[in-house]
């Protein structure tokens, strides 16, 4: 068999898993800690960090400001925020 017939049984399975997590965290997510600081956090992925990158010194690679505010937004405000920001981050830049 050829990669070609595992590209799209492998691409269902990704959709299909992204969307169980989304659902997921959507459903755990605890709406008393979505406040105005989280909705400016996530305003701003989606619209302006997403497309600001740094470069890596000494690394050939780079980061964009929404990873680094994805991150954040996990540390302070828990995985299923984060997770349901990263989703929306990333179907906004794509």
């Amino acid at each position: 068999m050829s990669r070609h017939t595992y590209a799209r049984p492998y691409m269902l399975t990704v959709i299909a898993l992204g969307a169980a997590v989304g659902l997921f965290s959507a459903y755990l997510l605890d709406a008393a800690r979505i406040d105005m600081p989280f909705l400016l956090l996530a305003v701003s992925t989606v619209t302006i960090a997403s497309r600001m990158v740094v470069r890596l010194p000494r690394v050939n690679g780079q980061i964009t400001v929404s990873d680094t505010f994805i991150f954040l937004t996990i540390l302070v405000y828990g995985g299923e925020a984060g997770v349901l920001l990263a989703a929306a981050e990333g179907v906004c830049s794509s």
